[in-house]
């Protein structure tokens, strides 16, 4: 059986070389009969191929990979510019082993071998998973007898090949094979179905298909990541994608589960997206997610790591992804997702934030003192101020600060203020609003009210050398000499919206009500200001001025 591969021989190497090994693991069990066996294996067991096949009724093993076929090179460096062909297939041999490129299993591959046993053998094969990819290239009954394209599939049950190929642009009324032939000294193609029998595909079945074109199509599902989400050491959130590569719509579950290895699964939080537009809020990943993907579209799902509830022990973590589509071609695929319990270098909420604030509501006096709130500013005045978190989350207002060498400043904070600490409140928690005052001098650069330049403003009489009375003692404003200068009050307040479960959001943003309250602007009392606040964290670790 031959094929034609047309990739350099380093690419080659490259192609081959993709591995997922070390991961989460899910149990997979292969049946080898008497004679020639086409099996697919969709998982990466840990073994390598001389402790795998130690038991094998088999002398010899060929792996098949699509992925070399995923590379369009398709001349070598001679001048003749012909078709470079190469087999995608590595060899395990029992008798010759030195000259084994076989060395250990990769998941998603195509087994050939043939089978000594005149009974079934069955084993189970322990690995960790990844997402199917197909490759397909240009085969017909005619030209090109003995070249296939090769592929295996996971499915929940028995399905029409029709219908598990519907939406394959390579795949237009294709003639489907299986291997077959026991006894027999190289193995033999056989129509999948004959007369007026209907192609059916299995869970395990490897199909060898003509293609009418060069195609991608890897499926109904086409899953991103196809190796899984790996938190590491470090990450918190990452993103699942789920495209309908089939004919029609498709209802696909989403279910989160242990691995057959032991390995602690560690919690999850998820988002779903869809067409780039979030429908819920960050929830425990539990029970089964499920939606319908119109043909063509991607159902996303956003998932996250808390790592303020992680031990900090350095142990690896790990569970299965399962995904299946619950209608016509019942396709299964299982992603794993891994983590090392490590604790954040730089732990929630520690490091520098910015809150945006959108201030649309203003207070007002009525013409006999009585102060009216939350009246309608007829627009959004947007402020930006930031808050430094320390490892042991308490929180300061700050005018300025310095992240990476870059220096960020707040300009509705005055220049001369210092780290403010809080009067009130804890940061991050509903129900103890965050509570920052602070003075804007009455000799202070950044007062309103102070004309530097200007030299009947400079705090003294009109000798220009005695003090003028204090501007902060409202007696002081009935004499004959009045204060030149006076300071002016500040306070704001910042409200966190209720979380359950803790402060913490994969996106590390929090939300509230915001307040900004002036005092010293006008005789009658305080002037506030109201509206909503986002609060994010933009650096870990910054030098605070």
């Amino acid at each position: 059986m031959k094929c034609i591969l047309s990739v350099p021989g380093a690419a080659l190497a490259a192609c081959l070389g993709f591995s997922a090994c070390g991961g989460p693991q899910i149990e997979q069990s292969v049946t080898l009969n008497s004679g020639w066996n086409a099996i697919y294996v969709s998982v990466e067991p840990e073994s390598s191929a001389d402790e795998l096949f130690a038991d094998w009724p088999v002398w010899s093993v060929s792996a098949y990979n699509a992925d070399a076929f995923l590379y369009t090179a398709s001349t070598d460096s001679g001048l003749t510019g012909e078709g470079v062909v190469r087999a995608p297939f590595w060899i395990w041999s029992r008798e010759a082993s030195a000259a084994n490129t076989l060395k250990s299993l990769q998941a998603d591959t195509v087994l050939l071998c043939y089978s000594t046993n005149s009974t079934p053998f069955s084993v189970a094969l322990r690995g960790t998973p990844v997402a199917p990819r197909i490759a397909w290239h240009v085969s017909d009954d005619t030209s090109n007898t003995d070249f296939r394209n090769m592929f295996g599939v996971r499915l929940s049950g028995e399905v029409k090949a029709s219908d598990y190929l519907a939406g394959c642009p390579a795949a237009t009324k294709p003639t489907l094979y299986y291997i077959s032939g026991p006894n027999e000294s190289e193995p033999r193609l056989r129509p999948l179905a004959t007369g007026t029998g209907t192609p059916m595909l299995n869970d395990g079945s490897v199909v060898f298909s003509t293609g009418t074109s060069v195609s991608d199509w890897s499926g109904p599902l086409y899953i991103m990541p196809r190796a899984g989400v790996d938190f590491s050491e470090e990450g918190t959130i990452d993103e699942i994608s789920i495209r309908n590569d089939g004919a029609d719509e498709k209802t696909v579950s989403l279910v989160y589960t242990d691995s057959v290895d032991g390995m602690e699964r560690p919690e999850l939080l998820c988002r779903e997206s869809y067409a780039e537009d979030a429908v819920s809020d960050w929830t425990p990943l539990a029970g089964e997610l499920s939606r319908t993907i119109p043909t063509g579209e991607t159902w996303r799902v956003a998932l996250a790591l808390d790592r303020t509830k992680l031990a900090g022990t350095g142990a690896k973590l790990g569970g299965i992804l399962r995904i299946a589509e619950t209608g016509g071609t019942k396709t299964m695929a299982w992603l794993p997702v891994s983590a090392v319990d490590a604790k954040s270098a730089a732990p929630w909420p520690q490091g520098l934030w910015v809150a945006t604030l959108k201030l649309t509501k203003v207070s007002y006096y009525r013409k006999d003192g009585d102060k009216v709130d939350g009246v309608d500013a007829g627009g959004t005045m947007p402020v930006k101020v930031f808050l430094a978190v320390g490892q042991d989350g308490s929180a300061k207002l700050v005018q300025r600060a310095t992240v990476n060498g870059t220096r960020v400043s707040s300009a509705c904070l005055p220049v001369d203020m210092g780290a403010v600490s809080p009067v009130s409140g804890e940061f991050g928690k509903a129900g103890f609003p965050l509570r920052f005052e602070y003075t804007i001098g009455a000799a202070s650069p950044s007062n309103p009210f102070r004309h530097a330049l200007h030299p009947m403003f400079d705090g003294k009489q009109m000798d220009f050398k005695t003090p003028a009375p204090d501007g902060d003692d409202i007696e002081n404003y009935i004499g004959s000499v009045k204060p030149e200068w006076f300071s002016i009050g500040g306070a704001v307040e910042f409200k966190f919206d209720d979380n359950a479960a803790t402060a913490w959001t994969p996106v590390e943003q929090l939300s509230g009500d915001a307040k900004w309250i002036y005092s010293g602007v006008r005789r009658d009392g305080p002037v506030t200001a109201e509206g909503r606040f986002t609060l994010k964290r933009v650096a870990k670790d910054a030098e605070i001025e």
